[in-house]
């Protein structure tokens, strides 16, 4: 990829990703067993994304009360949860772990891009893996040519997933 131009590169990645991006078009969208959440969607609201995954999962804990034998109880299920990840062959100890809200919304602040990338979203750096921050950059990377290309190797795949091209190309 360093040895070819960046309007190149991106046309091999879409030739490098073509199983991911034709999986992502055979999806059965709309399984009621399935959550379905948008990058997007997560980053911009990442604290409501996440509670919402968390409730969908049934992890998140309704604020039971933690008297002495619940924590002793939630205590020990972690304890079996950490030696069975230790030792595969005590796999089957492994159980649901719930989380409070005030825990799993600290750990979403721990794992913010501001902290990750040391720099505020929307500050690019091209050679990190937190490159920008922001969702929708790859308007100011893809040409027409790009565009015609990705129609037609995955033609219908942008609408499916409920975007347009026309209006991701006219938001820049």
């Amino acid at each position: 990829m360093q040895e070819v131009s960046k309007e190149e590169g991106l046309l091999l990645e879409m030739d490098f990703s073509a199983q991911e991006l034709r999986d992502l078009g055979e999806w059965p969208y709309g399984h009621p067993n399935i959550l379905e959440v948008k990058m997007e969607a997560l980053t911009a609201r990442p604290y409501e994304g996440f509670v919402r995954i968390f409730e969908f999962l049934g992890l998140l804990d309704e604020g039971e009360s933690y008297s002495a034998r619940r924590r002793i109880r939630l205590f020990v299920r972690e304890m079996l949860n950490r030696v069975s990840f230790r030792y595969r062959w005590l796999r089957w100890l492994r159980r649901p772990m719930p989380v409070t809200g005030e825990l799993l919304l600290g750990r979403v602040w721990d794992h913010r891009f501001e902290k990750k990338a040391r720099r505020r979203k929307g500050e690019e750096d091209p050679r990190s893996h937190y490159r920008k921050g922001r969702p929708g950059d790859w308007r100011n990377h893809f040409t027409e040519e790009h565009v015609a290309a990705f129609k037609e190797k995955f033609p219908g795949l942008v609408e499916k997933l409920g975007y347009s091209w026309e209006a991701e190309l006219h938001t820049v």
